[in-house]
């Protein structure tokens, strides 16, 4: 169960609430760049399955593959059942961050607050239902609900960040498993071969192409020499977005030190800071992704 560290009377400075807060921001809407590979993905599939299907003369066939392309256009870019929700979990636990560490009145956010804790609970609970023997620790919905109930007049009353101090503490073990998922499914084999099917594929589509129905021209060449670079930037993008989920489950730990007096405020604020960078610039990465034409 999600501890909440009742007994405790430590509380955080206004600089390590702020950290908190700068944490949040820069992990807020992680679950955009596993959201993104997928979609990534499917575009690059859609992109050189027009060029099979264009292969194709019989007007059937044609359309057929048409048809094919538009369903699993639908669905590709969609993560599988467990872990997308690990995703969603974290998205809402930094929500619950950036709404603890908010400057706007307390009693105008516990309500939503408290919903917000419920919802959490649904998450955690749904991902432990299709999950196969690795659990999230439950409760930290509930938890959060009481800190938001006990927190009323603390927060009226000085600012003082003790409660934010027992959330992120005691989060620690649930960001540190949804952690693990998300790196689990990053460097599964099953996402390896996906994209490598697609660096496969695109030399078969392209050369039934203009063996099928068409001489190479600029454009044809052109499009293939995008498409090939796309797949390599998405195996790019999916090692530096391993990178950045291995660096915020040891970010959060050390974080979470910081807060418990295990660890200095400047140490963690040099460590921060590098991973800030590090969010910031996976960000633009994934900014630069470009949508095909024929989207």
């Amino acid at each position: 169960m999600f501890s909440l560290f009742l007994g405790s009377c430590l509380t955080v400075s206004r600089e390590q609430g702020r950290m908190v807060r700068q944490f949040a921001k820069s992990t807020e809407n992680f679950s955009v760049f596993p959201l993104k590979i997928g979609s990534e993905l499917a575009c690059i599939r859609e992109g050189r399955g027009i060029y099979y299907a264009n292969s194709l003369t019989d007007p059937l066939l044609h359309l057929g593959e048409l048809d094919a392309i538009f369903k699993e256009r639908m669905n590709d870019d969609r993560l599988p059942g467990r872990v997308g929700v690990a995703f969603k979990v974290l998205d809402r636990y930094a929500d619950g961050l950036l709404q603890l560490t908010s400057d706007a009145p307390f009693t105008a956010r516990s309500r939503c607050m408290v919903r917000f804790g419920s919802e959490m609970d649904t998450l955690v609970g749904k991902y432990n239902q299709v999950s196969e023997g690795h659990h999230l620790p439950a409760g930290i919905g509930t938890a959060f609900a009481a800190i938001v109930a006990e927190g009323t007049n603390h927060f009226l009353a000085g600012r003082q960040y003790q409660l934010l101090r027992r959330y992120v503490i005691g989060a620690d073990t649930l960001v540190s498993s949804v952690c693990a998922e998300m790196l689990s499914w990053l460097s599964s084999e099953t996402l390896r071969q996906l994209i490598q099917n697609e660096e496969t594929g695109i030399h078969e589509s392209f050369r039934f192409f203009f063996t099928k129905r068409s001489q190479p021209t600029i454009e044809c060449d052109r499009d293939y020499l995008d498409l090939m670079k796309r797949v390599e930037n998405l195996n790019s993008l999916r090692l530096q977005t391993m990178s950045a989920v291995r660096d915020l489950a040891v970010v959060h730990r050390k974080l979470a030190e910081a807060l418990s007096g295990k660890r200095t405020l400047q140490e963690t604020i040099e460590q921060l800071t590098t991973f800030y960078s590090e969010m910031e610039h996976l960000r633009n990465l994934f900014d630069t992704l470009k949508h095909p034409k024929y989207n």
